[in-house]
């Protein structure tokens, strides 16, 4: 165990240490939008393609100005408004009205060069209720990738990423007597090195993920010790490409192995881990993107009894953009999370998204989304499907209106079926 905390400590320094000394990277601009013929930059070292009249970048009149200096750009935003529910403890039975206050900040950095990459972002979620200061939600992430291009046909990308979030009484293992919601952290860091070898490409990456789970108070004044689930995994992967220069379907393998350690109870919750994915990337100019893969994955503990524990199905994220006014984005994962009850092995999950903007006018753009997800608990299955709505508004390119209605219904075998309804207005200021 003091080996991994070394290495993923080391790992993580290095992540974040290597940031300062490449100030300046290739970014995609948030000026311009997808229809313009934006270069690679392993394209880039080739020859920059000039800009005829017809391609060049259209500006967003309404897009965040920020600080942008044509080589480094920092752009913040933050929305802050009032949220309503007729469900804030979110039960089946004695439903109660609410009302609070959402804040979400955000922060993105980017840099322009020829060669190299680098980009950041900081983003946070935190709605607090008036009456019910228990069921208040916080999440967040903070990410980083620096890419080196060492050469042409080789280069090396650092990553980093912090994450935190909470669950409410009832949900992701939370047992329906809580009085506060699950506090959980991630905190992971990877190098990867790639190289192209003309008609294919070849990567292989090392990572170590972090992941803690909070106590949770019941209300009999007893408190839940997640300690045990929490663990550290180290991942090792390969993969393999096809890649034609300019082709527009990529296909891939990779292979991983991620065992995981944990804190407490080694001899019974380590296990090892490894996935195997057969899948294609493509690119057909701007009207489809995306990333495809079947995947199957299987995780052995070190206690017999826990067994073997598999799971497979569909990972990843696909934009279609019929027209330059729309964009639709969905996406799929599937994992194998870690039990936080005694005697149960990893419990397999699939979650589903799809979320569409269209943009109305210039400034204004309605947007809808759709999620679900199934879970196993351990003696069934929990479902969860969430539904949302609404339309952003700007009066000027720094401030705007916001609002959406959204719904969401769980339904679980170990608990009666529930159901939540919000509405959420606010104010859009982009400095």
């Amino acid at each position: 165990m003091g080996l991994l905390r070394f290495m993923f400590s080391g790992l993580v320094t290095v992540a974040f240490l290597a940031l300062p000394l490449h100030v300046y990277a290739q970014v995609v601009d948030a000026n311009s939008d997808q229809y313009t013929n934006n270069v690679s930059a392993r394209d880039y070292a080739d020859k920059r393609p000039a800009q005829t009249a017809a391609r060049r970048r259209k500006v967003d009149p309404y897009t965040i100005t920020g600080y942008d200096d044509g080589v480094f750009s920092l752009k913040p935003s933050l929305e802050i408004g009032a949220v309503a529910t007729n469900n804030t403890d979110f039960t089946s039975t004695n439903r109660k009205a609410d009302v609070g206050y959402v804040l979400k900040p955000s922060l993105s950095f980017a840099t322009s060069w020829p060669v190299n990459q680098w980009t950041g972002s900081v983003s946070g979620n935190w709605i607090s209720f008036a009456a019910n200061s228990a069921n208040d939600q916080f999440s967040g992430i903070a990410q980083t990738d620096f890419r080196l291009d060492i050469r042409r046909s080789l280069y090396v990308d650092l990553q980093a990423v912090a994450t935190v979030s909470e669950s409410m009484a009832g949900q992701s293992q939370v047992p329906s007597a809580a009085v506060a919601s699950r506090r959980d952290w991630t905190f992971g860091s990877s190098a990867a090195v790639t190289r192209d070898f003309g008609s294919y490409q070849a990567q292989a990456k090392f990572g170590v993920l972090r992941s803690s789970y909070g106590d949770v108070p019941l209300a009999n004044g007893t408190i839940i010790n997640n300690s045990a689930a929490n663990y550290i995994e180290p991942t090792l992967s390969f993969r393999g490409t096809l890649d034609q220069r300019h082709a527009t379907l990529k296909p891939y393998v990779e292979l991983t192995y991620d065992p995981r350690f944990h804190d407490v109870n080694g001899d019974q919750r380590n296990s090892q881990g490894g996935s195997v994915a057969v899948g294609v990337m493509f690119n057909d100019g701007p009207i489809w993107q995306g990333d495809i893969s079947a995947i199957a994955l299987g995780r052995v503990y070190a206690d017999a009894s826990l067994g073997l524990a598999l799971n497979g199905g569909v990972v990843g994220n696909v934009t279609w953009s019929p027209t330059p006014l729309w964009s639709v984005v969905g996406s799929s994962t599937v994992a194998l999370n870690e039990s936080l009850v005694p005697g149960l092995a990893a419990l397999p999950s699939w979650v589903i998204g799809i979320n569409a903007t269209y943009a109305v006018r210039e400034n204004t753009f309605l947007h809808a989304g759709f999620s679900g997800s199934i879970t196993s608990n351990g003696s069934g299955f929990d479902q969860t499907i969430g539904a949302n709505a609404g339309a952003d508004y700007m009066f000027t390119r720094h401030m705007g209106m916001t609002g959406t209605v959204q719904s969401t219904w769980i339904n679980s075998s170990q608990s009666p079926s529930r159901d939540e309804q919000r509405v959420t207005v606010g104010m859009l200021l982009k400095p």
